[in-house]
């Protein structure tokens, strides 16, 4: 027996809401670790409310990281052009 699709749309009641967001949050840091082990690649993900301030304190040296990659790629486009 296989599962009814979902209706994507807002979940009007709050608990329930925040019940499946919790939810897929786990599922989804699960798929960015299997990603990194399994192809050797850097996945910075990054939670933000409707405001755009992240949730998660752990994910907030994300910021500081894409500082620092802008700024590493600003000097080689810096290099390639003199």
């Amino acid at each position: 027996m296989t599962r009814g699709k979902v209706k994507l749309q807002l979940i009007a009641n709050e608990s329930t809401r925040r019940a499946a967001f919790r939810k897929r949050k786990k599922g989804l840091l699960k798929k960015v670790d299997e990603l990194t082990k399994l192809c050797g690649v850097e996945i910075e993900l990054a939670d933000l409310d409707d405001m755009g301030v992240m949730l998660d304190q752990k994910l907030r040296k994300i910021r500081a990281r894409l500082e620092s990659l802008n700024k590493a790629e600003a000097e080689s486009q810096a290099q390639v052009t003199i």
